[in-house]
Formats: C-alpha cells, structure tokens, sequence
C-alpha cells in the first residue's frame, strides 16, 4: 500500500511511513535540517573580545591573510556552485533523481543492516526522496539529520518501520526526538560542489564536519549531486573529510581506495 506524500504531489513513500504535520520535535527555535544554509553566524565563532585576540595571535603569525583568502575563495565557489545547481532545467529534475537512485543501489556497497545517513532535500537540492524510498521499502536502515544547534554536530535518528516524519523547519522532516539516535554506515551528503578530487563543497556552517568527527569510526561518504555541479578545483583544509563516492545522474565515480 503506497500512500501520497502530501507536501509533493506524485511523490509516493512507503504507506507504512507517514507524515505528521504540528509542533517540530526536539529542535531549537528556527533550526532546521539543513539549517546550514540558512543560520546567519559561522559555527565556532566566539565573543568579539575573544575573536579579537585570536585574530592578534593568528595576525602575528601571518594566518589570518591566509585564511581570509581562502574564505573569500570558498565564497566565490559557492556562489558559482549554487549557480550551477539552480541552472539545472527543472523540467530534467525527476529523471535525474531516478537516475541517481538506480546509480547508488547499482554501486554502492550495501550490506544488509548496514545504516544509511540520508538528508531530506531543500531548495534545489538533487531529490533524494526515490533512494530513500527504495532503501525503506527493501528493508534497509535508513537515519535522518536533526539540527540541535548552531554549533552542535547534527544528530542522526533512526526512522523506523511505521513511524511518523515530522516538519522540522524549512521545508525538511525528521522522525521524532524519541527515534533512536544511530552511528551510520554511509552517509549520504548534499552537495554545493565537488571536483575531480573528491573535495566537496558545502553551505560553509560545518555540520556535516562536526558530525563525521563525533563518529568513532568513519563512514563511507557518499556525494549526491547533480553532474553539473562539479567545479575546476576546490581547496582543501586539514578538517575538510573527502568524498569516497559521488552519485550523480550520470553514474558513480570512486575516489581514493574507496
């Protein structure tokens, strides 16, 4: 039994699987899923007195050029990136999404009971509501991130056989505060950009970074994108984990000794 999904019409899930609408569960006020897009203050930041005397050390050191630059670089991509992404016709959308379903069941390595860390797509995100559809309805564990704070790592919850999804701001749901929270084994990730590297370009808020640090044990990490998404070059800090696999439209690419 397939039920309509009523915040899109044609996109079926599960019927096991429905969506309550009402009060956002154990979120912090106007913080959503993706709430990396959209909170105004970069995550990590301090006081201004505090701020002021990192700058001095970073000043005296010569850092701080560097690091301007490279932010200011990074800025640019995205705006480039998000240019790229929004120029896909929306009329190619759908297909596209199909696409990169069949790509990822096709080249991933999957094993059952093996977690799979998905996102709730916003804007114009890459749809990846038919691979979430496809890993439920085969039985595979499927976790949903939960922003609790604009510093915090995202927490990762469990959505279970039967249970409700619920608005969590901006557009995305999430299972309740009382799903378990789990360590994924793959961790799908939305994408700005990426490049021949595997270097992934994100809304610049951390999220996905703090996450993957709390891990004991790191994930798979897959990219989901659209093809034209990809960029000439993306620099790379220290703290910047890369892509071991990429999913878009037209196939998966592998990186390192993924």
């Amino acid at each position: 039994m397939i039920a309509c999904c009523p915040a899109r019409v044609g996109y079926c899930i599960p019927g096991a699987l429905s969506i309550l609408k009402g009060a956002v569960p154990d979120r912090a006020r106007g913080l959503g899923h993706m709430a990396p897009t959209y909170v105004s203050r970069f995550p990590g930041s301090t006081h201004p007195t505090a701020r002021a005397a990192q700058n001095f050390v970073k000043e005296s050191s010569g850092l701080i050029d560097s690091e301007a630059h490279l932010e200011e670089q990074k800025a640019q991509l995205r705006t480039e990136a998000l240019a790229r992404r929004e120029a896909v016709p929306q009329a190619d959308r759908a297909d596209a999404a199909k696409a990169a379903a069949q790509h990822f069941l096709e080249g991933v390595p999957l094993q059952d009971g093996q977690i799979v860390a998905l996102y709730w797509p916003i804007r114009d995100e890459i749809d990846c509501k038919p691979l979430l559809t496809k890993l439920v309805d085969s039985g595979q564990p499927v976790a949903l991130p939960v922003v609790l704070g604009e510093d915090l790592p995202l927490e990762l919850r469990l959505w279970e056989d039967g249970q409700p999804l619920y608005p969590s701001g901006f557009g995305t749901l999430a299972p309740a505060e009382t799903a378990p929270v789990v360590t994924p084994d793959i961790v799908v990730i939305p994408l700005l950009g990426f490049d021949k590297s595997g270097t992934r370009l994100g809304y610049g808020k951390g999220y996905y970074d703090r996450t993957l640090a709390t891990i004991g044990r790191k994930p798979l990490l897959v990219g989901y994108a659209f093809a034209g998404q990809e960029l000439d070059f993306i620099p790379r800090q220290a703290h910047d984990l890369p892509l071991d696999l990429l999913v878009t439209e037209t196939g998966l690419r592998r990186f390192g000794d993924a």
